[in-house]
């Protein structure tokens, strides 16, 4: 006779409507707990940690990631509720409590079209399809965030409905356009604060300390400098000299970056225009170096050659 769970290799397996029932059950109970931090006036969740005071949080995914429960099946229900929403916020970064809330919906729907008797796959394409409209229909419905005081509204759903930090996110928008790096920080005083920095900051430091120009704060700072970014490894300094000689010739600093992420690339170097000079300097003289000694050894077996052709000339007279 079958049933529909059976164990395999301390494994339990169930099968049908009691598997489907089980998965359901996780995903509703943990969608009630991220449904409560929904929308401006959802309400905080306090959350146990391993060590330390609770956690109190607004944030969906931060929630969902919190559950777990004992039985495995109702586990793997909360398990594909937090997969969503981590997907969720890797890609908006926001709206991962309104995810969870579809889902919740969407797998219930799918459970009751399945017990009527529709077929999965056929229900499964008919998803497919409904997913092409409705997004074409947000597009339709949506509209640009221009305006600064939008931007601040945005922000402040956002940050939970604190206005503070809505206003600041807004001025920094304004500063540094759509296209800007925002970055956070944890901040060391009482206040919150916005520093606009111009230009692009680059998180590496030099590789000599050579190159300091403050003693004192021990940093390497380059007023109106050239910098050069290559993706390949740089192995001699002959193959950037033209660029070399060019900066030698202006009197200005020059920078050069080689992006990150690899193991041959993934350094820095800067230069003053008196080192610049002087490696340009050494290179050049090792060039002609070069040149000179390749220039005296063809002279060299010119007369050596010269001397064997008379030699064989004298031997046949």
């Amino acid at each position: 006779m079958f049933r529909s769970a059976a164990r395999f290799a301390g494994k339990e397996i169930r099968f049908g409507t009691e598997a489907r029932q089980s998965m359901q059950k996780g995903v509703q109970r943990a969608v009630s707990a991220v449904a409560t931090t929904l929308g401006p006036k959802g309400r905080n969740v306090i959350i146990e940690q391993s060590y330390g005071a609770p956690k109190i949080t607004k944030d969906g995914v931060t929630v969902a990631k919190a559950i777990e429960f004992k039985d495995p099946f109702e586990n793997m229900g909360a398990q594909l509720v937090r997969q969503v929403c981590n997907k969720t916020n890797d890609l908006a970064g926001d709206g991962t409590t309104t995810s969870a809330v579809l889902v919740a919906s969407v797998f219930s729907e799918s459970l009751r079209c399945i017990a009527t008797g529709t077929n999965p796959i056929d229900m499964k394409r008919g998803m497919d399809r409904a997913v092409g409209v409705i997004l074409q229909s947000v597009a339709e419905q949506s509209r640009k965030v221009t305006s600064t005081e939008n931007i601040v509204q945005v922000a402040t759903i956002s940050a939970n409905g604190d206005e503070e930090l809505g206003r600041l996110i807004g001025q920094a928008m304004e500063k540094v356009g759509k296209d800007g790096v925002i970055t956070t920080q944890d901040g060391k005083t009482m206040t919150t604060e916005l520093e606009v920095v111009e230009g692009m900051s680059i998180d590496r430091g030099y590789i000599s300390p050579y190159f300091v120009t403050d003693a004192k704060a021990q940093k390497a700072e380059l007023e109106d400098a050239f910098v050069l970014v290559s993706a390949k490894k740089v192995s001699s300094i002959h193959t950037i000299l033209p660029a070399l000689n060019h900066v030698v010739r202006t009197g200005r600093p020059f920078d050069h970056w080689l992006p990150p992420g690899r193991t041959d690339e993934a350094w820095l170097t800067a230069w003053h225009p008196a080192s610049v000079a002087e490696r340009a300097r050494d290179e050049q003289r090792t060039l002609a170096g070069d040149e000179q000694r390749g220039g005296r050894e063809a002279i060299g077996g010119m007369e050596k050659g010269a001397r064997r052709s008379d030699h064989h000339a004298g031997g046949r007279r």
